[in-house]
This record gives C-alpha cells, structure tokens and sequence, in this order.
C-alpha cells in the first residue's frame, strides 16, 4: 500500500492527534478501524513520531511506551534499535527503540539493558512491551535477586561481567594470533582469566547502589504517549491484572500530558465500558472516539434516526448513553476478502483441506495460514500434511520463543505452505501478501473470525478466506455471519464434489444443536449468542445465591425441630 496517501483511519486517527498535541481538551484517542487499514502500520507510526519531540532527550525519559498484546506483535526487534524519522521541522532525527517481551528467562538480560541504559546515559525513545513482561522487568528492580541486598548483588554483578569481558578479550587475541599464523579460528575451551590491580579499579568497587535497576520505574513519569494496539483484548478480563498494575505507576492526569492511543478492529460492546474506566483513570477531558467500521456507522445513526432508534432496545439504549459517544466516522473499504464457506461432515476436514491444497497451485496459494481450536490440533494437522509431502508446521503458546520466530521466518519465506495455528496468531501477524486463510475450527468469539480473516487481504490486496461449517457449528457460524458480516446467511454455503453431506442427518443434527433446556430463558439474540457469552445474567441463579437459600433452608428445618 502506497502510505503516501492516507487511508480513512489515518485521516481520521492523524488530526486527532495533532489537535491533542496542540492543547485540545482531549487527551486520548479511540480508534477503530478494518484489519489491514494502517491503524498501527510502519508509515503511520511514523506519522506519530514526527509528534514526539526530539529536543528534550534524556536518559531519564521514554517518550513512547506501546503495549501489544501477545509475543508475535513486539518481535520486531530483541534490543536497542535505531529509527529514522522526520521530525517537526522536516529534518531527519533518530529515534531509539527497546522491545520487553519473551519469557522469563530474558527478564535479567532486559532489566540489565534498561538499568545500563540509564547508567551510561543512552537515549531511549520509543518501549514496545508486553504488559506481563514489563511488568516482571518493573517489580525485578524492587528486589535484588534470590532475595539478597541489592548493593551486595550489583557489586557481583560486577565482579562477573569483569571476568566474562576479559575472557572475551583473551579469546578475540588469541584467534587472531592463530588467524595470523594462518592456522584457523580457535575452538578451544577459554583459558581461566585474573583482574589486574587496574581492572579493579575500573570496576568502581567502592559505589554504592544496585546499577540503576531500582529506577527503571522512573522513566514511566514523564511518558509522552501510551499507545495500545489490539485494545480490546489488553483491557479484557485476561490481562486486568497487568494492565492495572502498570497503569497504576503513570503519573496521575493532572500531572502529565500524556496522550493515550487505543488502536483496534473490534470493540466488542462487553470491552466498552472497561475503556472508558481506563481513560477517565490516566487521560483528562472527553476521549475522541473516531471508526471507520460499518458497526459503528450504523450506531451513529442513534442520534440522528428516529427509526433506528426505535428499534434499539431499553438495554443497548442505555448502553450507547453509558460509553463514549462516537466523534466521527469516515466510510473505509471493507478489507478485499472472499468469504467462502464449505458444509463438511467432522471427520473430512483434514482431507478436504489437503483437497484444497491440490486443488490450487502453489503459485496461487503459495502459504496457507489455517485456523485450530486446540494445540493439540495444530500439531496433528500439520503431522498428517506433512505426510502427504505438505511443507507444513505448527504455531502455538506451548513453543519456546525461538521456535515460534524461526516457523514465523519460514512461513513468511514461503519455505512452510501451510502454517496451522491458534487464535494467539489471530492478531497482529502480518505476513506479506497471504492469499488465504482457512477456518478449520470456528473462534468461539465472533470478533475473533474478523481478526482471524484480516490476516489476508491487508494493504489493499486480495485475499480469500474459507471456513468449514460443521453440522455442529453451523448456528455458531449463523451468528458469526450477523456479527461480523452483516446479514444472516449472507454467505453461499458450498458442498466440495468428493465430499458429499447427508442433508437430511445434516438438518437433524443442526435443529439438535439449537434445542435448549426445557424451561430455560434466553436473550432475544438465541441460545448460540448465550453459548458465547455465557447466558443472560440475572436470569439464572448464581452459586452465591444458590449457597444462600442451601443455608436458608437448612436453618428453617434446624428451627422446625
């Protein structure tokens, strides 16, 4: 895509922005957008750090911190980076960029860098973190290691990484003894290395402090943006805790100019309330609420449409009054994608993808992205393709990190056709110019199908996405097609010529999978909707409530007698 020219979401995210910068009222922003529109994309990042200034850099000062929500999205780099951008004026100026991601395995090295960072005086401009690393990299400058004194640990951690430099400079000399002598490189064990009176006193022995690693929190205080990509899932019930945590250590509003960004292509309506609490707690003023989606285009309508508000029911009516009111809307290109959906019997959906495959060349599917419910699957699926001579491998969270990047690196290659994952990979990935993605499961969120097919047809190019439907599935499907793509049996179930379905078991076994309890209540969306969302609340009695009347009961018989 030509980011030269703007797309919808950018001309709507980038002036909001820059009337923030200028002492708007507003201090965050609410973007949604389609999958692959350029919300957080390189071009439009750029566009953000014109806005950060570069005049004022310190050692003691990040002027971005942006959370994303899983490992796949802060990949982008394991160290201090360097990024060149525009400032105001127009003249090139750096920025310097960290990523905090990965297991716990890297939370010492991390906190290192960061605490030498502050020691030497290395400028860092831009953080790009997971909030559960950040947050263990944080708290590890509270504490010294293995609970000792922090003083007593940085003076070994000191000692140490003497021993190891001048090891390394006595490896380094002696292959270049043995390269000069035209013998080869050295692969012998390093010889025992000894400090000289001199390295000694190098080394500062007599400082007294923990490296700068207790301070790391401070670079938090004069934080200029706090950016979060993929909002929806950060501010959701699974990472409460740590999103909370470090949302605590922010300067409080009225001491900050801190501007906050929310990036998404969903917001669900149960995640709506949640974001507004979070931006009344770190952000002053009214959020700008800005979409290009066409959800929100229709929701718009409440003020302005009689009939549409009409047909809102008293709940979504006090709903839409609860939460921020849109600001604007732009219409934006639906993203390039044709949804095809395939009526399959359970057992013949490994075979029917492999038919797929055969069916299409490598030219024209050269990667395959598929979509499991488990990581078992992943890893049978990819098993059984590989058997068939399918260059294929799986992608989910039980794989170390190193893994993870080397599958992502051999996909993106084209050297793995098929990469068969779970939902982890359903955001954020983008992989070049993939011409399709298959649903081999459905999600069991139907905001999740959005962000699961947005994988394809990114930046303006086509792509396809298929979606085998299950006679087990096929509500759950129906009611993805209403969320997510706007009419009710709005996409021609096909039925694949070597893989034929009994219609009349089919209907059977479909009208059983909507049959409810006897006597049980359900929303006016169906029991599929309920299925997902876990029933309507306040119709059916909670374990509290049932606990009460056990007890309330127990104490009327003990009182009879």
């Amino acid at each position: 895509m030509d980011w030269n020219v703007p797309t919808a979401v950018q001309r709507l995210s980038i002036p909001a922005v820059l009337e923030m910068e200028h002492g708007n009222s507003a201090s965050s922003l609410w973007c949604e957008g389609p999958t692959g529109s350029g919300k957080v994309s390189d071009g439009n990042e750029k566009r953000y750090h014109r806005l950060a200034p570069t005049h004022h850099r310190s050692a003691r000062r990040l002027a971005a911190l942006r959370f994303r929500y899983c490992k796949y999205l802060s990949m982008e780099g394991n160290g201090i980076t360097a990024v060149t951008v525009r400032d105001k004026r127009g003249s090139k100026a750096q920025l310097m960029a960290d990523t905090i991601y990965g297991g716990k395995e890297r939370v010492e090295e991390q906190v290192a860098r960061l605490a030498r960072r502050r020691r030497e005086g290395v400028d860092l401009d831009v953080l790009v973190a997971t909030p559960g690393r950040l947050r263990d990299v944080l708290r590890y400058g509270e504490q010294a290691a293995d609970g000792n004194d922090v003083n007593l640990s940085a003076l070994e951690r000191r000692i140490m990484e003497a021993f190891d430099s001048k090891t390394d400079t006595k490896r380094e000399e002696r292959q270049n003894r043995k390269k000069r002598k035209g013998r080869g490189n050295y692969r012998g064990s390093p010889e025992a290395s000894s400090l000289s009176l001199k390295d000694i006193e190098d080394m500062d022995l007599d400082r007294v402090d923990d490296d700068g690693r207790g301070a790391i929190v401070e670079m938090l205080e004069n934080l200029n943006y706090l950016v979060l990509d993929e909002a929806d899932r950060l501010l959701a019930g699974s990472f409460k805790e740590e999103i909370d945590d470090i949302l605590n250590l922010l300067p409080k509003p009225e001491d900050s100019r801190m501007k906050t960004l929310l990036f998404s292509a969903t917001y669900p309506q149960q995640i709506e309330e949640r974001v507004d609490q979070v931006l009344s707690q770190i952000s002053s003023g009214q959020p700008l609420r800005v979409s290009t989606t066409s959800s929100m285009r229709q929701r718009l309508q409440y003020d302005e449409n009689e009939a549409f508000d009409a047909a809102l029911s008293n709940r979504q009516r006090k709903h839409i009054e609860r939460t921020t009111q849109i600001t604007s809307v732009l219409p934006d290109s639906s993203p390039d994608i044709d949804h095809r959906a395939i009526r399959l019997e359970d057992k013949d959906r490994t075979q029917a993808l492999r038919y797929l495959l055969d069916q299409h060349s490598v030219d024209e599917w050269d990667r395959v992205m598929v979509f499991v419910s488990t990581r078992y699957l992943t890893e049978h699926i990819s098993r059984k393709l590989r058997r068939y001579d399918v260059p294929a491998s799986e992608l989910h969270g039980r794989l170390d990190q190193d893994a993870r990047e080397r599958r992502l690196k051999a996909f993106r290659s084209g050297r793995t056709r098929v990469l068969v994952c779970t939902d982890l990979a359903a955001r954020g990935v983008d992989i070049e110019g993939l011409p399709v993605v298959v649903n081999y499961d459905l999600p069991r969120a139907s905001a999740d199908y959005t962000h699961r097919t947005g994988r394809t047809g990114r930046a303006g190019r086509h792509g396809t996405a298929v979606t085998f439907v299950t006679s087990k599935s096929a509500a759950h499907f129906d009611l993805i097609e209403r969320n997510e793509l706007g009419a009710a049996g709005g996409v021609a179930q096909e039925v694949l010529e070597n893989f034929p379905v009994d219609e009349s078991r089919w209907n059977v076994e479909v009208e059983a999978t909507q049959t409810s309890v006897p006597g049980a209540v359900h929303s006016p969306r169906g029991l599929e909707h309920d299925k997902m969302f876990g029933g309507v609340k306040g119709r059916r009695k909670s374990k509290k409530d049932r606990l009460r009347e056990k007890a309330a009961a127990a104490a009327s018989r003990e009182g009879a007698l």
